[in-house]
């Protein structure tokens, strides 16, 4: 797990030599993958900066360790575990049920600032688009 402190940060998978991008981290942001945070083997995720960044890595076994000594980290893991969800199941139904301008505007109300830091290639990856549609719709917005 990551606490990004300055800079950017991203998830990605690797599909045919294409990064894929999955999250954006900006600084006060925690990021990790889920999957191996929960199933403690390692995912096929990446967790990469795009720029200088200083990120702070929090040890799963000591976070654990801490864990039994305090109440209210058992209760933090529990709200970022859910809030993870929580932001998958949000991603997942704009992908699935929205139509390309509306994840544009999706990701604009959520995360405006990832249109300044953010390469629009991969923020056209991250909503399904290409980048030709991003670049359009952009036109318009």
């Amino acid at each position: 797990m990551y606490i990004v402190k300055t800079g950017v940060v991203w998830k990605f998978y690797s599909h045919r030599g294409k990064k894929v991008p999955t999250e954006f981290a900006f600084p006060g942001d925690i990021i990790f993958s889920f999957q191996s945070y929960t199933t403690q083997i390692p995912s096929l995720e990446y967790i990469q900066t795009f720029e200088d960044s200083l990120i702070q890595k929090i040890e799963f076994g000591k976070f654990e360790s801490l864990k039994f000594q305090s109440d209210i980290l058992v209760q933090l893991d529990t709200l970022l575990l859910e809030y993870q969800i929580l932001k998958l199941e949000d991603r997942l139904n704009s992908l699935q049920f929205k139509s390309a301008s509306d994840r544009l505007h999706w990701l604009l109300d959520r995360e405006p600032h990832l249109l300044d830091k953010i390469p629009q290639r991969h923020i056209a990856s991250y909503l399904g688009i290409t980048l030709e549609t991003l670049i359009r719709l952009r036109k318009k917005v």
